[in-house]
């Protein structure tokens, strides 16, 4: 090998070597491509569309901890030795800002075979979501003086039907009014997915048309806290 050959592999050897650095490499951004299939990852990393080209990478993409490709994100690479790092998207949405003020439902009061009679009462709930899987519920049941008490246990209806966990494990407390004779506490717990049914402290029956002689502003107050379906 003669002196300038020799010159001529040193100068490619060194701009090779520079090629590889990442100094010198621009921040890029480009799109997953639309067919990507996130349950494939990280087992298959993403292709990506550049931006100003037309054509998938040949190459696929480590992905930096915290994202998680789809299909069509737009993401922002940085130059890593001789290759790029997916670092995240552009245009992650921003996540949903939970609303935890107090909503009102009207519940129901209902027993089997026969269901009581509203007639004049008056009913009132409201419930709050305390994160996005978990709420609290509360509710009133006033007597009036045309209330008819029925036949059955009394099933007390919640706004958001419970999941299986909480059917079989929530409880929540209750407490029973009876005008001019008792005030009584108790608990109630998931009769099923539509409500849940009082137990007076030491009862071993829930509360029902026979639990005592309804009659005007008598109620019913019951508060639970579950995880939703």
């Amino acid at each position: 090998m003669n002196a300038l050959s020799f010159l001529q592999s040193v100068s490619g050897f060194t701009q090779a070597q520079n090629s590889t650095s990442s100094a010198d490499k621009p921040v890029l951004i480009g799109t997953i491509d639309g067919s990507y299939s996130p349950a494939s990852f990280p087992g298959t990393l993403p292709q990506v569309t550049f931006d100003g080209e037309d054509t998938l990478s040949g190459k696929r993409y480590a992905v930096m901890s915290g994202y998680r490709p789809a299909p069509a994100d737009r993401v922002v690479l940085i130059p890593v030795g001789t290759t790029y790092l997916i670092i995240g998207a552009l245009d992650e949405p921003e996540p949903a800002v939970l609303d935890t003020t107090w909503q009102t439902y009207t519940p129901t009061l209902t027993a089997t075979p026969t269901p009581p009679t509203k007639g004049n009462s008056v009913y009132t709930g409201r419930y709050a979501y305390l994160t996005a899987k978990t709420i609290a519920v509360e509710a009133n049941f006033v007597m009036g003086t045309t209330f008819s008490a029925g036949n059955g246990v009394y099933i007390m209806s919640v706004p958001v039907a419970p999941s299986a966990g909480a059917v079989a494990h929530s409880v929540g407390s209750m407490y029973l009014f009876d005008n001019g004779v008792a005030n009584r506490t108790g608990i109630v717990s998931f009769a099923d997915t539509t409500g849940v049914y009082g137990f007076i402290n030491g009862a071993s029956t829930p509360v029902a048309h026979s639990t005592q002689t309804w009659g005007s502003a008598d109620f019913i107050r019951m508060s639970i806290v579950y995880e939703v379906a």
